[in-house]
């Protein structure tokens, strides 16, 4: 099984620059006698990582983030040959890139409050491993059913589900973006891990608050149900935040099957 990938990223309507980061890429497993798919050639990885702090660096560690990620990960794919291999992998990664952002906010005071979400999936044949700190997400999508696979880390969700507030009042909540964890605000943060089989899915999206706050859910829908590419579909779901004059940064990866394994892999 192969998957097509494809990355976007804008500043949005009215921020004046983008700290977000992203990368999509295929690492060749052919060296490997057996894999965690049972002798999968590929693994793909897609990262989003949205910094926070604003001037005081949230772009700096966003690209931090994600440069430290995808280097742990070329560094040590080698050893995907389990299912916890493949959770250990992200874990170490993730755990990496947050030593990172936590040094560089030691090393300069002007830094001192900078951070990032991280949100990052493992792709091998058909099962799929993601980790996440705040409220980047990853979408699950099939036959027009759209599932948020991961759990926002931040004040709103977890007063959601204690029954503090309603899900109707959170667009005018003060502190509607506060996060409960981002890489950079502590060196022993812990991470999510999700598994899953994908033989149900057609399309995976990873995408910043800056997508799912400016485009609606029947919108998502819309825009992933189209038989286009994945490249078509990242412009389109950006076209149509921007349409609906999206306020933050937004940012996109769409990774969906392709018909036949030698389709090549595309980037944005």
């Amino acid at each position: 099984m192969s998957w097509q990938m494809a990355e976007i990223s804008h500043e949005g309507c009215f921020r004046p620059r983008n700290e977000d980061s992203v990368s999509c890429f295929c690492v060749e497993l052919k060296s490997l006698k057996e894999t965690v798919a049972g002798g999968s050639e590929q693994a793909f990885f897609a990262i989003i990582a949205d910094g926070v702090g604003g001037q005081r660096g949230g772009h700096i560690a966003s690209r931090l983030a994600v440069r430290y990620f995808q280097q742990y990960i070329h560094d040590h794919t080698a050893y995907l040959h389990s299912t916890e291999s493949c959770r250990q992998l992200l874990i170490e990664a993730a755990e990496a890139a947050n030593q990172v952002v936590c040094q560089a906010r030691k090393d300069d005071a002007t830094f001192a409050k900078m951070g990032t979400t991280l949100v990052a999936v493992l792709i091998i044949d058909d099962q799929m491993f993601s980790i996440h700190a705040g409220d980047s997400r990853v979408y699950a999508f099939d036959d027009s059913k759209l599932i948020q696979l991961t759990r926002d880390d931040s004040l709103v969700e977890k007063m959601l589900e204690d029954g503090d507030i309603e899900a109707a009042h959170i667009d005018n909540l003060p502190y509607k973006n506060v996060l409960l964890k981002a890489l950079g605000s502590d060196a022993d943060i812990s991470f999510s891990i999700n598994h899953r089989f994908l033989d149900e899915v057609s399309v995976l999206l990873l995408c910043s608050d800056g997508l799912y706050n400016a485009v609606s859910d029947q919108q998502l829908i819309m825009q992933l149900n189209k038989k286009v590419s994945a490249k078509d579909k990242t412009l389109a779901l950006l076209k149509q935040s921007l349409d609906n004059q999206a306020r933050d940064n937004v940012s996109a990866i769409v990774i969906q099957k392709t018909l036949h394994v030698t389709e090549e892999l595309n980037h944005a």
